[in-house]
C-alpha cells in the first residue's frame, strides 16, 4: 500500500512591522474622527436637557401666574440688608437665602423662581430641572454640590447665601420708553432678612445711555437711579414682559460660559418661545474683568439682557 506524500504547511506569517503601523495609523485616525463626534453629540445632548428644563421652568410660571393674579418670580438675590448699591443683578441664580425671617419649616427665605418650591408648584425632589447637567460637579451651580446642597428647606447655607441655580433669572423689568427716547426698567429684588416683600428700584437711561445698550461691551451707566422701595404688590406681571427673554443658561460671568455650552447659550422668553444664541452677542457684557459682581456693574447685564430681547 502506497502512502501518500505529507503535504508541506507552510509558517503562519505574523504582521509586518509596516503593516501593523498601517493598522494603527488607521485606529488612531478612526479615533480622532470618533472623539469630535462623540462631543458634539454630547453637547448636542446637554443643550436639549436644558433648553427642555427651561422650558418645564416655564410651564410652572404660567401655573403661578394663573395662581397670583398674573405675576411672575424673577430677580435679584439681595443679601439680608437691602441698600441702594447691593441689588447686583448679576445676582440672579439664587432660589433662596439663609434669614432670620425663614418660610415655615426651612432654613431659608425663598426668593425668585425659589418662591415656586415655597407654594408646592414645583417639588423639592424634581429640583434637577434647575440645574444644567453642563455643572454636574460644579462647586458653584452644581445639584447637591459641596456648599450647594440639595434640598434647600432642611441644609444650611454659609456666609448668608443660600441654594443657587444653574439659571438665570432676568433681574429687570421690561424695558419702557422714557423722556426724550430714553429707555426705563425697574429692578425687582428679594430681601433675604426682614418682613415679607420684595425692593423695586427704578433705572432711567437717557436716550444716549440708551443707545449705549447695544454697544459690545454696553457702554455709559444709567444717568438715574432712584433709591429702593418695598412695596406691598411688587411682583411684576409676566404679561408685562411680552416677548422678552425672561430666564437664561447662567450669564453672570464669561467664567461660566466656559463650563456651560461655550458656544452660546439657552434663552427663555415670556411668550413661550425658546432659542439658543450665539455667544458672540452677549461674551462682551460677560466679561469678568468688568468686575460684574458690583453695582456699578448693573448696566453691562441690562445691556445683556436688552441684547436678548432684541436677538
Amino acid at each position: 500500500m502506497s502512502v501518500a506524500p505529507a503535504v508541506a504547511r507552510r509558517p503562519a506569517r505574523g504582521f509586518t512591522l509596516v503593516e501593523l503601523l498601517v493598522v494603527i495609523g488607521i485606529i488612531a485616525i478612526l479615533i480622532s474622527i470618533l472623539i469630535p463626534t462623540l462631543a458634539r453629540a454630547r453637547e448636542a445632548g446637554y443643550r436639549t436637557q436644558c433648553l427642555s428644563n427651561l422650558r418645564t421652568v416655564y410651564t410652572m410660571l404660567k401655573i403661578y401666574e394663573v395662581q397670583y393674579n398674573g405675576a411672575t418670580v424673577m430677580g435679584v438675590g439681595a443679601p439680608a440688608s437691602v441698600s441702594a448699591t447691593n441689588l447686583i443683578h448679576a445676582n440672579n441664580y439664587f432660589v433662596g437665602r439663609t434669614s432670620t425671617n425663614p418660610h415655615p419649616g426651612t432654613n431659608i427665605r425663598y426668593i425668585g423662581v425659589g418662591l415656586l418650591l415655597a407654594c408646592n408648584i414645583l417639588k423639592e425632589g424634581e429640583g434637577r430641572i434647575l440645574f444644567c447637567p453642563v455643572f454636574e460637579t460644579d462647586t458653584n451651580h452644581g445639584f447637591n454640590i459641596g456648599t450647594n446642597v440639595w434640598p434647600p428647606s432642611i441644609n444650611p447655607y454659609p456666609n448668608a447665601t443660600g441654594p443657587r441655580i444653574a439659571i438665570s433669572q432676568r433681574p429687570i423689568g421690561p424695558f419702557l420708553p422714557a423722556a426724550g427716547g430714553g429707555l426705563m426698567t425697574t429692578t425687582y429684588a428679594w430681601g433675604a432678612g426682614g418682613p415679607w416683600g420684595m425692593w423695586a428700584q427704578n433705572r432711567v437711561y437717557s436716550a444716549t445711555e440708551a443707545a449705549g445698550l447695544t454697544a459690545r461691551p454696553t457702554a455709559n451707566a444709567p444717568g438715574t437711579i432712584e433709591n429702593p422701595v418695598r412695596q406691598n404688590a411688587p411682583y411684576p406681571k409676566l404679561a408685562k414682559y411680552k416677548s422678552a427673554a425672561i430666564l437664561s443658561d447662567i450669564n453672570s460671568s464669561d467664567t461660566r460660559l466656559r463650563i456651560a455650552h461655550k458656544k452660546g447659550i439657552n434663552v427663555l422668553y415670556a411668550n413661550g418661545g425658546a432659542k439658543f444664541v450665539d455667544a458672540k452677542l452677549i461674551t462682551p457684557d460677560m466679561d469678568s474683568s468688568l468686575n460684574l459682581f458690583s453695582f456699578g456693574a448693573n448696566h453691562y447685564q441690562d445691556g445683556l439682557w436688552y441684547k436678548l430681547d432684541n436677538y
